[in-house]
């Protein structure tokens, strides 16, 4: 009796040398939530199982999607009330979960979604079926040995029904640990459309780390060139990059494309270049105009030259909004020219130059029933009198008249100087843009307000017949009685300056609008 005590002792304690040697297997658990799927119904087919919190693929599970019983593949489902994914399955559909490395899985937790948790059944290793146990939402599969693979399947039969899955918390034991991953490679500038020459730089937050690159398009390895200082391209290039250290995994490979589409021409005025709106082309504005208004709505900015002026359009931010200011002289614009109800608008696709800041546009004084002539220039409008009171709100309509002409006063931007002071209930003089705006057929030329003053004397409504100022047979008609007759241009330039007695012809280069100044009285003339 005694040996055999002693025998089934010894057999108790081997039972517990095991049992104690199986607890102390490395366990891990990791929740996935198809976090690597992003379209609605995209199939799910393989891939490695994610851990949710950090991201990171487990080197010892993956997946894989089947149809089952119908054509359908499991599919990323979203119905817009949750924030995370959802796996969709039809009838018979199948998860597949296959351990590697020597990982054995223990137990699976589906999380599953209301109304949406039809029978589950799985197999362990091909085996026998066995029905999952389902608590609320919840299915649970415990007390598994899984080796091989873990497939579960929507089982309900008879019927097309949808299983929908949150989440599935995986455990398993053995496996292998994956060494600290190598931060992948940051290139600068980033993949895009680029029309000058661009600096090329890669760079790493792993310290120690050794960056091999490519520039044909190839997959870096070890044995591609080291990266050891930046470098120019300048033309359609396909840059790739690994970093790789000592006693841990390399990164994954970096991509940056930069292609240069080419510019399809120069043109030295805005006049032309607003002329060559919607043709779909790109174009280097190499001129220089300064910029008359900036907004960081759609970091819009106004700019003017001898010849026009052009609304930038920078949606893309390719201008820097810390360097391009009112009064900035910008050239070397690369974009094209667009259109947007009316208004003609030039988009940029990269940095311009700056020439020279603090530059001063005198704004043109015009007759109110002549801003459809200056598009996007900077005007004065003289003697207008608003209609109603208040103060003055972002992006909104107001009437004011001079001289019984009515004129659309916008206030466009909600970063306007204007915004929030009082209407004024006197007449005053507007300095602004002017703002094509076109609606349902009808097209309005919009002041947009910059700056708001008390009312002087001048041209506010004047007419051609009480200032002796006219234009015929393509020549602009003065008449002065012994005072200075200045013909200037659109930016406040002298074309044309002498003293007159009687009437003057005055030849000035056709197609064009002109200021017309006899003594006190201003005119805006245009000449065909």
């Amino acid at each position: 009796m005694m040996r055999k005590f002693y025998t089934l002792k010894s057999l108790l304690a081997s039972a517990l040398l095991v049992a104690c040697t199986a607890l102390s297997a490395q366990q891990t658990t990791v929740t996935y939530a198809f976090t690597d799927y992003t379209e609605d119904d995209s199939p799910i087919a393989s891939g490695r199982i994610v851990e949710q919190t950090t991201g990171l693929a487990d080197v010892n599970l993956s997946y894989t999607g089947s149809p089952g019983k119908t054509p359908n593949m499991p599919k990323y489902y979203s119905d817009g009330a949750r924030f995370y994914a959802h796996l969709r399955t039809g009838q018979g559909s199948a998860f597949t979960i296959t351990p590697e490395n020597g990982a054995v899985i223990t137990s699976v937790t589906i999380e599953g979604v209301p109304n949406y948790t039809p029978p589950v059944k799985y197999n362990v290793n091909s085996g026998d079926d066995a029905e999952a146990s389902l608590s609320g939402t919840v299915y649970t599969i415990a007390n598994i040995n899984a080796t091989q693979r873990l497939t579960f399947r929507n089982a309900l039969e008879g019927k097309i029904t949808q299983l929908r899955v949150q989440r599935m918390i995986i455990t398993y034991t053995g496996g292998v640990q994956p060494k600290e991953v190598v931060a992948i490679p940051t290139i600068t500038p980033a993949t895009g459309n680029y029309y000058t020459p661009q600096t090329v730089s890669i760079g790493t937050e792993t310290t120690g780390a050794t960056i091999h690159y490519t520039t044909d398009g190839s997959e870096p390895t070890v044995l591609s060139p080291v990266y050891s200082a930046s470098f120019v391209v300048d033309s359609t290039t396909t840059v790739k990059a690994i970093a790789v250290a000592e006693g841990k995994d390399n990164s994954a490979v970096a991509t940056s494309v930069l292609t240069f589409p080419g510019i399809d021409g120069e043109v030295t005025t805005l006049s032309r270049l607003k002329e060559l709106v919607n043709d779909n082309k790109t174009y280097k504005y190499t001129g220089e105009a300064v910029i008359t208004l900036k907004s960081a709505y759609r970091n819009a900015k106004y700019i003017q030259d001898a010849t026009g002026a052009v609304l930038l359009d920078d949606v893309k931010g390719a201008l820097p909004s810390d360097g391009c200011n009112v009064g900035d002289k910008l050239t070397n614009l690369v974009g094209y020219v667009t259109s947007f109800q009316g208004m003609p608008q030039f988009v940029p696709h990269t940095a311009a130059n700056t020439v020279s800041a603090g530059n001063v546009v005198e704004p043109v004084v015009v007759e109110p029933s002549l801003l459809e002539n200056y598009q996007a220039q900077l005007v004065k409008v003289k003697g207008l009198t608003f209609a109603g009171a208040g103060r003055f709100a972002a992006t909104t309509n107001y009437s004011a008249t001079a001289n019984g002409v009515v004129v659309v006063v916008r206030t466009q931007y909600s970063d306007l100087s204007v915004i929030g002071s009082e209407i004024p209930t006197t007449a005053v003089d507007v300095t602004g843009v002017v703002l094509t705006y076109v609606k349902d057929g009808v097209t309005t030329h919009q002041l947009v307000p910059i700056l708001i003053e008390d009312a002087t004397a001048g041209i506010g409504g004047a007419t051609d017949a009480t200032t002796g100022i006219s234009v015929a047979d393509g020549k602009i008609l003065a008449t002065a009685d012994g005072k200075a007759v200045v013909v200037c241009n659109m930016l406040g330039q002298v074309v044309s300056k002498a003293t007159v007695n009687g009437t003057v012809r005055i030849a000035v280069p056709a197609g064009k609008a002109y200021i017309v100044k006899v003594g006190q009285k201003v005119v805006k003339v245009f000449v065909k």
